[in-house]
């Protein structure tokens, strides 16, 4: 019954019927694991995440595979249907209005920003009371452990903790929630800013993936082709493709306007006529007839904007079937790969900064250590004028 309540659940929402039938199948699939579960047991997302990763070894990744991940959702949603599961920020719901109003203080921030500091404090309040700390009773101890349990993950997101965790103590530190001072405790860990390389491939192989069709679902080739074209041709961001609306695209002054959410600014390009016309065959043939704004949306129902997901799997897939290795396979790798191109090209420094929207030129200096070529040249050059 819990089966057929989330699919009706589903169509009520708009799900198209190949989505249903999908959802169906993962959905009983998951009823015929919890059925092997010990009854009346509640479960928390790690214990149900192993079991949808079929018990094996814990890997770097969440999911194993694609299929791992649906069964996991389907799980997941069948036990919470029957109060079964034991939510991750359950234990933690005390703080919520303090983690609110913390928030609210970070202004000029942009809604994924947001986000991330949201999840960044509960996984630390998470840590506090999984080992019966109160906020009250903060130490410095409590920090040193908190950050050894994190030592396995990356210089870059230990940093994103500290800055994060530095504001957040001062907060509460300002309101008698903790002890005030404790911020000092954190440091910071050694980051050289060019100490690794942009990660892009070969100009050729990213012009070779805009016809590269690579999608089963034929509603969606036009759009992907659109899409890929857009990156190459702009080098922009995930979050301004995926914010890119029908009001963006002057088409009688033939110019295309794009959001930096990091600067808060925008940007107007000339639209390039390949572009252009690529947007106007998905727009004519491929589109959905919707009242949302955004100009890319999925192609199955519900029609909603496309997400930083589903363009990680539109070039990911091209990534694979190229066999490109060597770098991320992000739509960011894109962006590192028409800058190197156009470094490559001659381009100016500056002019490259203001075309990828940065905020500083310092910001596009690191793509100097991906010009092979010009650095070979400098390294050649006889310098003995210069003494």
């Amino acid at each position: 019954s819990e089966r057929k309540s989330i699919l009706c659940c589903m169509h009520e929402n708009g799900y198209c019927r190949l989505t249903l039938q999908s959802e169906a199948n993962y959905l009983l699939r998951a009823a015929q694991k919890i059925i092997s579960l010990p009854r009346k047991q509640v479960f928390t997302e790690d214990e149900l995440l192993k079991v949808a990763n079929g018990n094996s070894k814990p890997s770097e990744r969440r999911y194993h595979n694609d299929s791992s991940q649906r069964l996991f959702i389907a799980m997941k949603r069948l036990l919470s249907a029957v109060n079964r599961i034991h939510r991750q920020y359950d234990s933690i719901a005390h703080y919520s209005d303090k983690v609110e109003d913390f928030l609210a203080t970070l202004h000029g921030k942009s809604p994924k920003s947001i986000s991330s500091y949201r999840w960044l404090i509960r996984n630390f309040l998470l840590f506090t009371v999984e080992n019966k700390i109160l906020l009250e009773s903060l130490s410095a101890d409590t920090l040193d452990s908190f950050f050894e349990s994190k030592k396995h993950l990356s210089k870059i997101t230990i940093s994103h903790f500290c800055l994060t965790l530095r504001r957040w103590l001062v907060f509460c530190g300002q309101r008698n929630i903790c002890q005030a001072g404790l911020e000092q405790h954190i440091i910071f860990p050694r980051i050289y800013r060019f100490s690794e390389i942009p990660s892009s491939f070969s100009w050729d192989a990213a012009k070779a993936m805009i016809d590269l069709q690579v999608s089963e679902n034929p509603k969606a080739r036009l759009r992907d082709r659109a899409i890929m074209l857009l990156l190459t041709t702009y080098g922009i961001r995930a979050s301004e493709l995926c914010n890119l609306t029908l009001d963006a695209i002057d088409w009688d002054a033939e110019i295309i306007t794009f959001f930096r959410f990091k600067t808060h600014s925008e940007d107007a390009f000339l639209l390039d006529p390949e572009v252009g016309n690529a947007i106007i065959d998905y727009l004519l043939h491929e589109r959905p007839q919707t009242d949302c704004r955004f100009l890319f949306l999925s192609s199955r129902r519900p029609y909603k904007q496309v997400t930083n997901n589903v363009l990680f799997g539109i070039v990911r897939a091209r990534h694979k079937k190229l066999g490109i290795t060597g770098c991320k396979h992000g739509p960011h790798s894109i962006r590192h790969t028409v800058a190197c191109h156009l470094l490559k090209e001659n381009t100016r420094y500056n002019e490259i900064s203001n075309f990828l929207g940065h905020r500083e030129l310092g910001s596009t200096a690191i793509y100097a250590k991906a010009d092979f070529d010009g650095l070979k040249s400098v390294a050649m050059q006889n310098m003995e004028d210069l003494i």
